[in-house]
């Protein structure tokens, strides 16, 4: 009995550890940062210790949890929701893992294994999109992204693509041209031809932490940092009132927003 009630109280504690992060990420996001306040990453340090309880525990940081999220969603029997910014996460800093992501997506809307599971997708509007691209890609040169692991990647598995790719000139060139797969791909997932329960929703705000959850008792959650460069955290939960608290607290957020 003491253990459950620990277990219980560790998880409402990380929690609300991760969620003040995540809410001081979303208010700093247009904000610039000369550097990162130590007490910040010492709350960090802490919540890493939390998290590694038996409902709860830390993952690799992205992309390299792109493996895991795959792993989770292919495990779903019900249900498949998810919270993020792009559907096509990670093809350019991991590309191997980012399009065998995007794969799966449309699997789940072509296969017939998944027919009878629900699928739900909150992703970013074009303009928020462009938005993130920008700070994705803005700072970087278009030689080195044509020297880049991605371009190798693109002249190896897609060489039409890659045709395309190889006459961009600038890097605003390239953000157009990763925006536009990315719209092009939800556009695709918006076909309801195959599937009548994926939707695929647009949504214009910026949502502090993304969320893969699969048949509501198991989740990814990820606390995005791009906006000034600091390694992100990331951790799977079995912890359905864990789970509770982040996905209202998302909801909350779409639908204020829309009002």
């Amino acid at each position: 009995m003491k253990t459950e009630l620990f277990i219980s109280l560790l998880g409402a504690v990380v929690a609300l550890g991760a969620l003040i992060i995540a809410i001081f990420s979303h208010h700093v996001f247009n904000k610039r940062f000369s550097g990162i306040n130590t007490k910040f990453l010492e709350t960090i340090n802490v919540i890493e210790k939390l998290t590694m309880s038996v409902q709860t525990h830390k993952i690799d940081e992205f992309p390299k949890n792109i493996p895991e999220i795959i792993k989770l969603i292919d495990s779903a029997e019900k249900s498949i929701e998810i919270y993020s910014d792009l559907t096509c996460i990670g093809i350019y800093s991991k590309p191997e893992f980012g399009y065998a992501y995007k794969n799966l997506l449309e699997k789940i809307k072509l296969d017939s294994k998944y027919g009878k599971v629900a699928v739900h997708i909150y992703t970013y509007n074009k303009d928020s999109t462009q938005h993130v691209m920008n700070l994705f890609f803005k700072s970087k040169k278009i030689e080195d992204i044509k020297e880049s692991p991605y371009a190798e990647f693109l002249k190896g598995k897609y060489p039409n693509k890659y045709d395309k790719f190889k006459k961009l000139k600038t890097i605003e060139d390239f953000i157009n041209f990763m925006t536009e797969e990315e719209i092009e791909f939800k556009q695709q997932l918006n076909d309801n031809t195959y599937c009548e329960t994926y939707k695929n929703v647009e949504i214009n705000i910026h949502i502090p932490f993304f969320m893969w959850i699969i048949d509501d008792t198991k989740a990814i959650i990820d606390l995005p940092y791009y906006h000034y460069q600091a390694n992100e955290e990331s951790i799977q939960t079995s912890d359905k009132a864990l789970i509770d608290i982040f996905k209202n607290f998302l909801d909350g957020q779409i639908k204020e927003n829309k009002q």
